[in-house]
Formats: C-alpha cells, structure tokens, sequence
C-alpha cells in the first residue's frame, strides 16, 4: 500500500529499547530504517557494534542508518516513529517541524506530557500541525519484538487511511493489528 507520499525508508526518532526493537522489526520486513540518536552519546558504540546495552543479543544491520543528524535522517523521508522519551517528545518534534511537510508520525510513546497533560500524540499535532499522526499500542515488549514473539497491537488515528498505512507497516504474520479512529 504504498503511495505518493509514502515510501520505503522510515525514520525512528529514538534509540532507546523500544526503538532499537522497531528498528529491527522493520528492518526485517525490507524498509530502508534511519535511526535517530537525540543525544549521539551512545553514537559511537551504536556505530562500531549496532548492538543496544540493553539487548545486546540483537545486531542491527549494516544497512540501517544510525546518525545524530536530524537533517540526514530526515531527508526524503515521510513517515516518522516517535520513540523518544515523553519528556522529549515536544523537542524533538519542534525540531523536526523544520525538516518536513506533511510527515505520517507514528507515536509509540506513553504518557503525558507534565507541564500540560496532553497525550504524546497531542504534543506533536500542537507542534507540527499539518502531521498526519497515529498512535500505535498495544501489548509488546522491546525484547518480545526482538525474539520474533506474538504481540498485538492497535493503530489509531483520526485519518483512517493513516491508521491503515501503519496498520500495513506492521503487519506480519506474528503479529495481531486492529485499526481505530479513537485516537484519545
């Protein structure tokens, strides 16, 4: 289901466990993964050994981009996952609001922002408004996607036709999607 505005590179904004473990997953499934590092502390041993601290049994592939770049792993692409920690997603997405237009952003962030209560997919449609955003939940766990486990998930969005991009993004044979349009 790929259009005009959708093509087979993805960025994922977030180098913790759960977005090392979608860069994996997606990986497998034959899209071109970027993946964005906010602090590039941990850049240098991403690079050498593509392997996270935290689940150091799985090597990301060659192929995979891992930068500290905002604008290289921005560049061409249009479809964003938010893994960064909920205290960062407003940055990171005020930052990113200056590289795209009209991205298809895919929360995986729990929680509320503190200052304000808003959900995570709130923060980034105040910050980049003409985002087409999905928030994608469900019952999984980083080192269960790792291992090639069964886990479900729900795409939400209020475009229906977003859910039912992300929905095709994740699907497999392993893994149970259901589509929503109650984003809240």
């Amino acid at each position: 289901m790929l259009d005009a505005l959708h093509n087979k590179t993805i960025t994922i904004l977030g180098t913790g466990t759960w977005g090392w473990a979608l860069a994996h997953f997606l990986s497998q499934k034959d899209f071109q993964i970027r993946l964005w590092t906010p602090t590039g502390k941990n850049l240098d041993h991403l690079l050498s050994q593509r392997r996270h601290p935290r689940l150091p049994e799985t090597r990301l592939k060659d192929s995979i981009v891992i930068t500290d770049s905002l604008e290289e792993v921005t560049c061409g692409v249009n479809t964003f996952v938010m893994a960064v920690a909920s205290p960062f997603v407003r940055s990171v997405a005020e930052q990113l609001k200056n590289y795209v237009v009209q991205p298809t952003i895919i929360s995986v962030t729990k929680g509320l922002e503190a200052q304000t209560a808003l959900t995570m997919s709130e923060v980034i449609q105040s910050e980049i408004v003409e985002a087409k955003v999905c928030v994608l939940s469900g019952g999984s766990h980083a080192e269960e996607v790792i291992k090639g486990m069964p886990f479900a998930l729900t795409a939400t969005s209020s475009h229906q036709e977003t859910a039912e991009w992300v929905a095709s993004i994740f699907r497999q044979k392993n893994v149970g999607i259901d589509i929503s349009e109650d984003i809240r």
